[in-house]
């Protein structure tokens, strides 16, 4: 319980320090994600329109068909390339912020089931949209992932104050979550931004909350006392 109040009463515009002295600063399994994030961001950069088109989730449909260059494991590899330095930091931050914190508690191997949970789910809903007729075309990065990591920091730590970039003021976890949720439904079927897949940052939102209901003994309850 010490450990969950720190977290209610902290902010996460820093990383907080944790009451536990055991608590890693640099956890496996996000220290993995974060180095293997940097290595396909730079393989991008010397592998252009190549790596682009072999890794990235392909999700133009023609008719009821998707696009001859689309492969199964473009699910989760899209998630592991960026399109500039500026999307790179900003998931990179959340997923160092948000994801030790969870990998602390859940252990580096559900946290990692989690994260790839999030990431797939994330471009099946953008791939689904795209089928109804909304913005398909290609997509990368790791916000779906990170979407779901901010929806089960919420669930845990409700009350924490966390900082956001966008916008850059403080707000509660949960609120943070339900805004980011609503936000992107509302962007991704008006069309706005349309640089943005939207779709798929609320398909990791559903990722995250379908891995919670379906596996609520192994990700335990939601932190009752925080709300």
């Amino acid at each position: 319980m010490a450990q969950r109040s720190h977290y209610r009463r902290g902010r996460l515009n820093t990383p907080p320090r944790h009451p536990n002295p055991d608590f890693p600063t640099w956890p496996p399994c996000v220290t993995a994600l974060l180095v293997a994030n940097g290595l396909l961001f730079v393989l991008t950069e010397l592998g252009g329109w190549r790596v682009i088109r072999l890794l990235a989730l392909q999700a133009t449909w023609f008719g009821h068909r998707l696009t001859p260059s689309f492969e199964i494991w473009q699910l989760l590899t899209y998630g592991f390339l960026h399109g500039g330095v500026g999307h790179l930091a900003f998931n990179m931050l959340a997923l160092y912020t948000l994801g030790r914190v969870l990998e602390y508690e859940w252990g580096p191997r559900l946290f990692l089931v989690y994260y790839v949970a999030c990431t797939v789910m994330a471009g099946l809903t953008h791939m689904a949209f795209a089928y109804a007729g909304f913005r398909g075309g290609p997509v990368v990065g790791a916000s779906g992932a990170v979407f779901g990591l901010l929806l089960a920091f919420a669930l845990r730590y409700p009350n924490t104050q966390i900082m956001l970039l966008f916008p850059p003021v403080p707000m509660r976890a949960a609120t943070a979550a339900g805004l980011y949720a609503i936000a992107s439904m509302l962007l991704g079927v008006t069309g706005q931004v349309p640089i943005v897949a939207h779709f798929a940052h609320f398909g990791g939102m559903l990722g995250g909350a379908l891995m919670m209901v379906a596996l609520p003994g192994l990700f335990g309850r939601p932190d009752q006392s925080g709300r």
